[in-house]
């Protein structure tokens, strides 16, 4: 039943570009205090459950790979296989930092993705239609992230602390995930900024230093308790779980090596874990 749903959400989008979803799973939750952020519970289920779930609900994703630590391979795997995903999922060994773990997800993509799409594995509150929508606005601007208006008064400030201006909020935004760009640009960008070890904490900046723009769509600002009654869970989520009358069979795991990819992509002893 799940694979006829997604043939015939498929003829209905019309011959739309193939898109993968990426999700960095691969940050250390420093600022957590050695918490694994992405296996805490929320009401009951893990947040990188949550945000699978999310994802695999989007029309406009039509693949998910997910780039965690070697030592979490199997068990992101399991979880993956567990929760009863409905897309083509796979786990790959991510890098050091976020811009060599989205890399070494990116040359997995499948050959026909013509966009990729990059959503943070501690996002749990996103909802599928926001998804779906940034990816319209990327094909026709090539590019997009969704973000908010900055509200706040922001300071700029030199080493000692002292302020040294105060820019004009009307022109500054809080930018979100899933950001969104054509696959080759996205490659380009990260094995660019890979090479030259610049540490930075989103992909719209690894596109930008290209020289290439980047959209903000206007999407609504979310409302946590509607996001939360949205993906409330059911009482589980291993193993099979029920949604309606149909049971949702857990998936077969495969561990695989992958072969050497160019540059700071991959190296031989990365592994992809295909569900």
């Amino acid at each position: 039943m799940g694979k006829l749903l997604d043939k015939l959400r498929r003829v209905q989008a019309g011959g739309r570009p193939f898109c993968t979803m990426i999700v960095p799973a691969a940050g250390s939750s420093a600022r957590m205090g050695g918490g694994d952020k992405l296996m805490m519970e929320l009401e009951g289920v893990p947040v990188l459950v949550r945000t699978l779930r999310a994802l695999d609900a989007a029309q406009l994703v039509d693949e998910i790979i997910i780039a965690t630590r070697e030592d979490r391979l199997l068990e992101v795997a399991d979880l993956c296989r567990r929760c009863g995903l409905r897309k083509p999922v796979r786990v790959v060994q991510g890098g050091e930092n976020r811009t060599q773990s989205v890399l070494a997800a990116a040359c997995e993509a499948d050959a026909k993705a013509q966009f990729i799409a990059v959503h943070d594995g501690a996002r749990p509150l996103v909802l599928p239609e926001d998804v779906d929508a940034v990816i319209r606005f990327a094909c026709q601007t090539h590019a997009a992230a969704p973000a908010l208006p900055v509200t706040d008064t922001v300071k700029t400030a030199d080493e000692t602390g002292r302020v040294t201006g105060t820019p004009d909020r009307s022109t500054l935004f809080a930018v979100q995930t899933p950001q969104v760009f054509q696959a080759d640009v996205l490659k380009a960008a990260l094995q660019s900024a890979a090479e030259a070890k610049l540490p930075l904490t989103d992909d719209c900046a690894a596109v930008e230093r290209l020289g290439r723009s980047t959209s903000c769509p206007a999407i609504p600002k979310i409302s946590r308790l509607r996001a939360r009654s949205i993906w409330r869970s059911p009482p589980r989520f291993c193993g099979r779980e029920r949604s309606g009358t149909h049971d949702k069979p857990a998936h077969r795991t495969r561990l695989r090596r992958t072969p050497a990819r160019a540059g700071a992509a991959a190296d031989s002893r990365r592994r992809t874990c295909r569900l």
